[in-house]
């Protein structure tokens, strides 16, 4: 049966650039902080370039809040996502 059905998010190959807008979340879970992340931003795109991609996507985690800082607004969530498409 599984065979029919597909998968809920198709496997996506695409150029994203993630960032976390809870800086506790990230450093404990990767050991790096929101801005590395963001300082990552240009080479990703950089690359991306490089291989001729011609899509890209970008991403935010933790988006709505944290337990460690609380609710995140839409401003701050927009904030970051501006960022990142005017890149």
């Amino acid at each position: 049966m599984a065979a029919y059905i597909p998968p809920l998010t198709p496997p996506s190959r695409s150029t994203r650039t993630p960032v976390h807008l809870c800086d506790v979340f990230v450093r404990r879970n990767t050991n790096r902080s929101q801005a590395a992340e963001i300082a990552e931003w240009p080479a990703i795109v950089e690359r991306a370039v490089a291989a001729g991609e011609t899509t890209a996507s970008v991403a935010i985690n933790a988006a709505w809040g944290s337990n460690w800082l609380g609710p995140f607004d839409e401003a701050y969530r927009m904030d970051m996502l501006d960022r990142q498409i005017l890149l």
